[in-house]
């Protein structure tokens, strides 16, 4: 049985997920980018990331790129993994940071040199620092629908992962589908799970790797979430994140007359400008030197 209604907040991951893991472009054409996402209605978008640049030299201008988009009418998230990104983050302006966590302990080794409990250790330091900065902390829960090295992710793990995280102060919570393979009944039970575990919202970052994006994001909302991610284009394909055109129309079209709910970026908004805005970004991206 579906639950009443809530508000979903659509949040845009080009500019982070989506060029992380490409060569890096100019911040000029990252500008393009995110003028031509704000022009289009949305209201949050991830920004960049605050780690080491000679392992994700894309996000090596994540200073700059806050500096040059302050001031604009939009939530700009940045996403760190320890204490010095999210100092980093917060002495370039930001006050919504996205503290990443795998639940997977062997991913967590890989992606951030360190087991799952102890990221969730340092996140008692990362809270603190953006509480005395008055900012906010969402915690994202990767690898909480499976991992490429340890397969099938106990759900009680991510369940007890939430809980710890919102005890140590977060604003909310993130459940990342981050290899893809999710189904809509695990997305259903997980998110009811920890959305009658925590007291903050919970949203997914979900990819459409096999097709079931919409299907997976519906399953989500269903459930209780307050916030999609999605990607302009599905940036990046071959990964398969889900398009925010596509999980717009989706939730227009589906959600109004199934649930009755409503999102704060209208399909009018979106789909209507996506042509202007795509030729925008191309044109910009067209126009600029290559990165050298």
């Amino acid at each position: 049985m579906s639950r009443p209604p809530v508000d979903v907040v659509l949040r845009d991951v080009t500019l982070r997920d989506g060029l992380q893991d490409e060569d890096p472009i100019p911040t000029e054409t990252k500008l393009a980018i995110f003028e031509a996402l704000v022009a289009a209605g949305l209201q949050e978008l991830e920004l960049t990331s605050f780690v080491r640049p000679d392992r994700v030299p894309a996000m090596a201008d994540a200073e700059a790129l806050c500096v040059r988009t302050d001031g604009h009418p939009v939530r700009r998230w940045g996403l760190v993994l320890n204490e010095r990104g999210a100092e980093r983050a917060l002495a370039a302006g930001l006050l919504d940071l996205q503290f990443v966590v795998s639940v997977s302990d062997t991913h967590s080794a890989h992606n951030a040199g360190r087991g799952t409990d102890q990221a969730l250790d340092a996140l008692d330091a990362v809270c603190a620092l953006a509480t005395a900065a008055g900012a906010r902390i969402e915690v994202t829960l990767a690898t909480a629908f499976g991992c490429p090295y340890e397969h099938r992710v106990d759900p009680a793990r991510v369940v007890d992962a939430a809980r710890r995280s919102a005890e140590a102060g977060v604003a909310s919570v993130g459940l990342a589908d981050t290899i893809g393979v999710a189904v809509p009944t695990e997305v259903r039970a997980l998110v009811a799970a920890v959305t009658g575990a925590v007291d903050v919202p919970v949203g997914v970052h979900l990819h459409d790797t096999r097709g079931l994006g919409v299907a997976n994001a519906l399953a989500a909302r269903d459930a209780g979430v307050t916030r999609i991610d999605g990607s302009v284009g599905a940036q990046d394909e071959h990964i398969g994140r889900l398009g925010a055109a596509v999980l717009v129309g989706g939730f227009s079209e589906l959600l109004v007359a199934w649930i009755g709910g409503r999102i704060d970026l209208t399909a009018e908004q979106l789909i209507d400008d996506a042509t202007q805005v795509f030729l925008a970004v191309w044109d910009a991206m067209r126009r600029l030197p290559a990165a050298t």
